[in-house]
């Protein structure tokens, strides 16, 4: 369970860098499955694993193009990367071009990145307020209040 939140996790991170390889080489004169596998030779996470295994599936004829792109979709559940998955087997059925919609869906995954990394910062000064409620409070109560405390007595 760890390892498959953790795997989600990681894939969600490179998939930007994925989709920025494919661009690159989409606009370079590359086809899909040559930009596909310049990612996956020069990368090794998690992402660039999955995909590797299923363009040599694809390559050996075991599935087809879709059911590959499906497939990885369909294992990690992740939103950003169904929604690339699809564009992509549309794009690649009907003929149009990928490289302007991979460049905005990495763009737009950078940016909800950057926005959960937000949140996430905004939630630290609320967190330390415990803490600092427990454990500071009290001993500035005690400084305060021992001087005056002893001088009484």
């Amino acid at each position: 369970m760890l390892t498959r939140k953790r795997n989600r996790m990681m894939c969600l991170q490179e998939l930007p860098t994925l989709l920025d390889v494919i661009t690159l080489g989409l606009s370079s004169g590359l086809s899909f499955e040559a930009s596909l596998d310049l990612y996956c030779m020069h990368y090794n996470g998690v992402l660039a694993q999955l995909f590797q295994r299923q363009l040599l599936q694809y390559r050996l004829g075991v599935i087809s193009r879709r059911a590959a792109l499906q497939d990885i979709a369909d294992d990690l559940h992740i939103d950003a990367l169904t929604r690339f998955t699809s564009t992509v087997i549309q794009a690649l059925e009907c003929g149009s071009p990928l490289v302007g919609v991979l460049s905005d869906q990495a763009q737009s995954i950078r940016d909800a990145q950057r926005f959960e990394l937000e949140e996430e910062i905004e939630k630290i000064p609320v967190k330390m307020l415990i803490p600092m409620g427990v454990l500071i409070v009290p001993a500035m109560l005690i400084s305060i209040m021992g001087p005056l405390l002893a001088s009484a007595v």
